[in-house]
């Protein structure tokens, strides 16, 4: 179609252009619109930002060097949603106003492209960043369509881009016809995929910007000096303006609404609500975070991991040399951060309130040396350690999840343990309120305590302790007990040290001694790991 077409297209009679007011002829709307007054340099990935959030976008054709296109969408209504929401709000590609109405075609017959050469590597835009896009994060996107062999991310402008490579040609070709188009999240982090020119990537270090799975003994490198000199560039470009806040579900009949985005987006803000590629939509952050507030002279990479393993697997911790009441804590993936911040910031712990957020870092890494002046060790790695809780994304567990509450769920007692016995461990820690046994499994038990802080203190210091041989497994609990049920330390009289003798538990480093001991009996004990 030539320029002198694609102009009677949206003309007005008498010859006048309304460059706002959508086109109805007697045919009405149609799911084909035309797009003028774009940039020279527009691209089909722009258009797809811009139509996107109302649908699945069937085809485009650009008109180059006329500043024109048309957009195919996959119906009329998403085309109609899409003329009325900018026709009041002005539509930009690349810092340029552009205006959209209806096509009197019904469908676009020109072919998009050329055959592109089919290759086992593809090269990948993510644009309309709201969300870290990490290595993981792609594999996990790209895996189900054949075996990724190499990976290297790099920033290009305001988009990130990424080079994938499979075993075999099909698997990319595959994934570019189900994943081209389509957000990694809601609404957010599209996919604009084209086939590269390599034959084969070649990758020297596996990082968080490039991954060679098929040597996973290669060093880590110096990321910065990689990006210095060229090499692999920072896996998180700048966002292309200050992300908006707006809502779409076509669904519902909702329209984009809020703050408005940079130019990149088409003026437009993230939109919640559309569908994605499966990808569970994180809080803004990635697997790292940053915890302060700690009680320096008591805080151990240990008694960290095992806190914030409540909420997702801890694979490192390290204790800041300079300010050691704050730590970064990795986890095996952004769910562990993204539970943290939600349940546990705020929160109090050791008489002091926890501050906790994403950290700017992608992971913590190990330092050859790192020891505070007493020789303690500040950064520890809990990579396969037996305590993790989760293993996996998407456990069960993640169900079970809650902010420190006063109850915990005790399990793998003892047989026949007493709850003498088990008050005498939980009373080191502070008040016990109420108690009982499951009573079709007396390996496990409910303990309430006085507070969320003292119940927090308790599951610290004797979770995976020793009792009688067994290595107990305590958390926070959202079950409650029925006054009928509750034992209460009243009932079951004074226990005498001897009984509970091989069951005490590592007090807190530093802090207040269990209850009726000395400062003199104290002696801090590291828990095992």
């Amino acid at each position: 179609m030539d320029g002198k077409r694609a102009r009677e297209e949206y003309e007005q009679p008498g010859g006048q252009i309304d460059p706002k007011r959508p086109r109805y002829d007697s045919q009405g709307p149609s799911k084909v619109l035309h797009v003028r007054k774009l940039p020279a340099e527009v691209q089909e990935a722009d258009l797809h930002h811009l139509a996107m959030p109302f649908g699945r976008v069937v085809n485009t054709l650009i008109l180059q060097n006329k500043g024109q296109a048309f957009i195919q969408m996959e119906d009329v209504k998403q085309a109609m949603a899409l003329v009325q929401y900018y026709s009041s709000v002005p539509a930009s590609i690349r810092g340029q106003v552009c205006y959209f109405q209806y096509s009197n075609r019904s469908e676009i017959t020109a072919s998009r492209s050329q055959p592109e050469t089919q290759n086992r590597v593809l090269i990948c835009s993510v644009t309309n960043l709201a969300y870290p896009i990490t290595i993981d994060v792609l594999q996990r996107v790209f895996k189900k369509f054949g075996n990724i062999l190499r990976m290297v991310t790099f920033s290009k402008g305001s988009h990130l881009q990424a080079l994938v490579e499979f075993d075999q040609v099909m698997s990319a070709v595959q994934a570019k016809r189900e994943l081209d188009g389509q957000n990694i999240y809601a609404g957010c982090c599209t996919l604009s995929i084209n086939y590269s020119n390599l034959e084969t990537l070649t990758v020297k270090y596996n990082n968080e910007r490039s991954r060679d799975f098929t040597n996973p003994g290669l060093p880590p490198g110096n990321p910065e000096t990689m990006a210095n000199a060229g090499g692999v560039a920072p896996a998180y470009p700048p966002m292309g303006g200050d992300m908006g806040l707006g809502y779409m579900n076509p669904a519902y009949g909702g329209y984009p609404m809020g703050g408005m985005g940079g130019a990149s987006m088409g003026g437009m803000g993230a939109m919640g609500a559309m569908g994605g590629i499966g990808m569970s939509t994180p809080s803004m952050g990635s697997q790292v975070v940053i915890a302060s507030g700690f009680d320096e002279d008591r805080i151990t990479p240990d008694i960290i991991f095992t806190l914030f393993g409540v909420y997702g697997d801890v694979i490192r911790v390290k204790i800041l040399f300079n300010k050691k009441h704050t730590a970064l804590v990795q986890f095996t993936s952004h769910l562990g951060a993204d539970n943290v911040c939600k349940h546990l910031n705020g929160r109090m712990f050791m008489g002091k309130e926890l501050k906790i957020n994403y950290s700017r870092h992608q992971s913590v890494a190990l330092p050859k040396h790192d020891l505070s002046t007493d020789g303690e060790l500040l950064t520890k790695d809990f990579t396969g350690s037996p305590l993790h809780r989760f293993k996996y994304d998407h456990s069960k567990h993640y169900a079970h999840v809650t902010p420190p509450v006063e109850m915990m769920h005790v399990a793998n007692l003892p047989q026949d343990y007493t709850m003498e016995k088990l008050h005498a461990l939980f009373s080191q820690y502070g008040t016990i309120v109420a108690s009982k046994f499951f009573e079709n499994n007396k390996h496990m038990a409910l303990v309430q305590m006085a507070t969320p802080e003292e119940a927090t203190h308790a599951l610290v210091f004797l979770h995976n302790v020793n009792a009688e041989g067994n290595h107990l497994r305590v958390s926070f609990s959202k079950s409650r007990i029925a006054p009928d049920e509750a034992a209460y330390p009243g009932q079951v009289g004074t226990v005498q040290s001897e009984v509970v003798a091989n069951t005490m538990a590592p007090p807190i480093p530093g802090g207040p001694p269990p209850m009726d001991s000395t400062e003199e009996d104290i002696t801090p004990t590291p828990i095992s790991q």
